[in-house]
């Protein structure tokens, strides 16, 4: 994992009932069955990057020069 995922993945598993989990390869934080952070895989050769869920603000985020859509459907759900 990428050294800026690291403190980020702790944050997430920090939060209440929150845990880790490797759906499709990927390093993910969830909460019951939901995903609310992808990292991404593991041994991926991108730069860092992560999916996050932002129901008011994706629109917004969006117009930032280094943010993207994820793709894969995930951006019907407000994911960036």
């Amino acid at each position: 994992m990428h050294p800026l995922a690291e403190p980020l993945l702790a944050y997430a598993l920090g939060l209440p009932e929150a845990f880790e989990d490797h759906p499709w390869g990927e390093n993910v934080a969830k909460v019951g069955k939901k995903v609310f952070v992808f990292f991404g895989q593991p041994d991926a050769e991108r730069p860092f990057g992560l999916t996050v869920k932002l129901p008011q603000s994706s629109e917004t985020a969006l117009t930032l020069p280094w943010a993207t859509s994820p793709g894969y459907g995930l951006d019907r759900g407000h994911r960036v």
